[in-house]
């Protein structure tokens, strides 16, 4: 979330599809199957939203991660939409999950030109690439993780989207073990004052302690 000195965000292109993607062995989701990631905020969603799910440590690069599903080393996995389809990979048995099921990483599916902040020239030719609308959602969401002090090992998941001059933004916060889950929604005109708000909001019902407990 936090841009090094003398570097800024000079473009940010029209952002992919930002939600994630469960890809099982089988096109159900069948009671005691175990899901593997790496990604705190995925574990708390999954073992949240999905009762009798098991979910367990996975991992490696795309290919490596659908090698060892093929090979039954789990019955399912989870990967961003984004990803898959930047790759080119599209994976039999793939069900994208509903924001009200996965609340995605903040920023996941956008990309980001960074240049030199006093480097005018190249900044002017990279802003033909710039898409407003990804733009003002990803500076929502980053400034979230700025006001929560997290980061992408933590359980917290933002998206915002744009419609006209309205900004709506989700966001949530949920325990390790998925035991406690806190979400909220905003609507704004300013991507910084929704992060605010939902900022507020999460600490309210207690995101700073379930931060602080995992490190935050």
């Amino acid at each position: 979330a936090e841009d090094e000195e003398g570097i800024v965000i000079g473009a940010v292109p029209k952002r992919a599809d930002p939600l994630d993607v469960l890809i099982g062995r089988e096109d159900k989701l069948l009671p005691g199957m175990v899901v593997g990631t790496s990604s705190i905020r995925r574990r708390a969603q999954l073992l949240a939203g999905f009762p009798g799910m098991g979910v367990t440590e996975i991992r490696g690069n795309v290919d490596t991660r659908l090698r060892k599903l093929a090979e039954g080393e789990v019955d399912g996995i989870v990967l961003a939409s984004a990803g898959l389809a930047r790759l080119g990979v599209d994976p039999p048995h793939a069900r994208r999950l509903r924001v009200d099921e996965m609340v995605p990483a903040p920023g996941q599916g956008s990309l980001a030109v960074q240049v030199r902040e006093d480097d005018r020239t190249t900044r002017a030719v990279v802003s033909v690439l710039d898409h407003l609308a990804s733009r003002r959602a990803l500076e929502a969401e980053r400034t979230l993780i700025q006001l929560l002090g997290g980061g992408c090992d933590l359980p917290l998941g933002a998206l915002a989207a744009t419609k006209g001059d309205r900004i709506r933004m989700v966001a949530l916060v949920a325990s390790a073990d998925g035991a406690k889950v806190i979400r909220t929604a905003v609507e704004s005109t300013d991507p910084g004052s929704a992060a605010s708000t939902l900022a507020q909001r999460l600490r309210a019902d207690g995101a700073d302690r379930i931060l602080a407990e995992l490190g935050g």
